[in-house]
């Protein structure tokens, strides 16, 4: 779920006519161009070691693969953006700790694709050229 709103929240202003954020490669064409983001990795912890166990601070590392497709099914550019570990906010308690992840990982999706974008979009001005 946070892949497809991190996917429709990025690519939605890169087309004329928007986005639409489906499960799978669609058989007929009809579509500009299909983004087929894939995670590669995905690591996320409590780390209380960091603030010798009087803090939590939540971390986490995503990669994923982000493919440009054609309305012919050719995948025209493919390219993995990788985050790196990255810590939070350190808290001392919390009810949701899950949440906070979360809140990391949407983040990090939304770093990752917006980087995909910028380079789809100098992909599609080059194909223009």
């Amino acid at each position: 779920e946070i892949n497809r709103e991190a996917a429709r929240l990025v690519f939605d202003d890169l087309f004329q006519d928007g986005v639409e954020v489906i499960a799978q490669r669609p058989t007929s064409t009809g579509y500009a161009a299909i983004i087929e983001p894939t995670v590669g990795n995905y690591q996320y912890s409590y780390n209380q070691l960091k603030n010798l166990g009087f803090a939590i601070t939540p971390e986490a590392m995503l990669a994923v693969q982000v493919s440009l497709v054609n309305e012919n099914g050719e995948i025209v550019f493919s390219k993995s953006y990788d985050s790196g570990l990255r810590s939070g906010d350190s808290y001392m308690l919390s009810t949701e700790p899950a949440e906070r992840i979360s809140e990391m990982t949407h983040g990090l999706f939304v770093e990752l694709l917006t980087m995909a974008a910028k380079d789809f979009h100098l992909e599609l001005m080059k194909q223009q050229d």
